[in-house]
C-alpha cells in the first residue's frame, strides 16, 4: 500500500502525543497493532511514512479516530477547558467554617492531573487531614499560608510555591486576617503498564 505523503509526517507527533493521552506505552501500542517498536518509533519521531493500514491499525489500538491522528478535532482530544462561569465554590462545612474551594479541572482517564483553587481558613480541632496518592505542588497566589506536616509547619508567602509527595500527612491554613488563595495541582500516580516506559 502507497505510504502517506511526506507533507503528512506531523502524523508521528499526533500519534505519540494521543498514545501518552492514553498513557500506553510505545511497547503496549506494538503488541496491540502487531507492529515493530522499532517501526513506531520511527514513525512517531516523523522518519516514517506510515501507510493508510498501519494508520488504522493504530488509531484502532488507541480507541481514536483517524482524524484525530492528523490533529483535527485537536479540542475535542486534546485540550480541555473549564471557564470561570462554569467553577463552583464549595464550602467544606462547619469544621472550617472560613474556607473553600474551586474545583477547576477534573482528572479523567485521559488526564492525569487536577487543579483546585483554595481559599484556606483558620484550623480547626478536628479538621480533615490530606492524605493521597500522587504528586501535589501549591502555589500561593495572595495571602499568606502554613502547610502543616506531622513534624513540622512550612509557611509560604504569595508567590511561593512547595511540591510534596501527597502520601504525606498535610494541611493548610491561612495567616493573618486577609484572605489567602492558593492554586493547587495533583499529578495522579500513573498505572504500571507492561513494557516498560517510552
Amino acid at each position: 500500500m502507497t505510504p502517506l505523503p511526506r507533507k503528512d509526517a506531523k502524523v508521528g507527533h499526533y500519534i505519540r502525543s494521543l498514545r501518552r493521552q492514553r498513557r500506553m506505552t510505545i511497547d503496549a501500542l506494538a503488541k496491540t497493532t502487531g507492529l515493530t517498536k522499532s517501526y513506531l518509533s520511527r514513525v512517531e519521531r516523523g522518519l516514517k511514512a506510515p501507510s493508510i493500514a498501519t494508520i488504522l491499525k493504530i488509531a484502532n489500538a488507541l480507541n481514536a479516530q483517524v482524524s484525530h491522528l492528523f490533529g483535527e478535532k485537536l479540542t475535542d482530544s486534546f485540550i480541555s477547558i473549564t471557564r470561570r462561569s462554569e467553577r463552583k465554590r464549595i464550602t467544606p462545612g462547619p469544621r472550617s467554617p472560613d474556607s473553600a474551594y474551586e474545583i477547576i479541572m477534573h482528572s479523567d482517564a485521559t488526564r492525569s492531573m487536577e487543579s483546585f483553587l483554595i481559599y484556606p481558613g483558620c484550623m480547626t480541632e478536628g479538621q480533615e487531614v490530606a492524605e493521597h496518592d500522587g504528586e501535589e505542588m501549591m502555589f500561593v497566589l495572595c495571602g499568606r499560608i502554613e502547610v502543616m506536616f506531622p513534624d513540622k509547619p512550612i509557611r509560604l508567602d504569595a508567590g511561593d510555591c512547595i511540591y510534596l509527595q501527597a502520601h504525606l500527612r498535610h494541611n493548610i491554613r491561612k495567616i493573618g486576617r486577609g484572605q489567602s488563595q492558593v492554586l493547587i495541582v495533583v499529578a495522579k500516580s500513573p498505572r504500571p503498564r507492561r513494557g516498560g516506559r517510552a
